[in-house]
């Protein structure tokens, strides 16, 4: 009997090619400064009328405060910022809220040659879930 594992399988492919299978349910963000990440929050609140469901901000590396979100405008209804540390399992967590039908969309501040986002990518899209990465240009931190 054949056995396929998701890891094997996503990760032997090329970055061209993850880059090719892209959907809209995965985008990736090359600054993590907090107006980049005001502005993500803003067109999810503001598009997330239609679609219901948590939008997770897991491990952001800059302090969001609720204040400091309704000053931008964000509706803070939905959303749910879950602090880096209280994060014990990071995987775990990114992989449930990718998976289940609670998390409309999930932002993450993964550095961009992060192994495992080739994983994020493929549930996303496989669940129709956004994920949206943040990407730092600075040393990443332990997740």
């Amino acid at each position: 009997m054949r056995q396929l594992t998701l890891t094997t399988s996503v990760s032997r492919l090329p970055q061209s090619a993850l880059n090719r299978q892209q959907t809209g349910y995965f985008k990736e963000i090359a600054e993590d400064n907090i107006a980049s990440i005001c502005q993500t929050l803003a067109v999810l609140t503001k598009s997330g009328d239609a679609q219901q469901g948590w939008i997770l901000v897991l491990a952001p590396q800059h302090h969001l405060s609720k204040q400091l979100l309704e000053q931008c405008q964000i509706d803070c209804q939905r959303l749910l910022v879950i602090g880096q540390k209280q994060v014990h399992r990071y995987d775990n967590l990114m992989r449930d809220a990718l998976t289940c039908s609670t998390c409309s969309a999930v932002l993450s501040f993964l550095p961009g040659d992060c192994a495992e986002l080739a994983d994020y990518q493929y549930l996303a899209n496989k669940y129709q879930t956004q994920l949206i990465n943040h990407c730092s240009m600075q040393t990443p931190t332990a997740h």
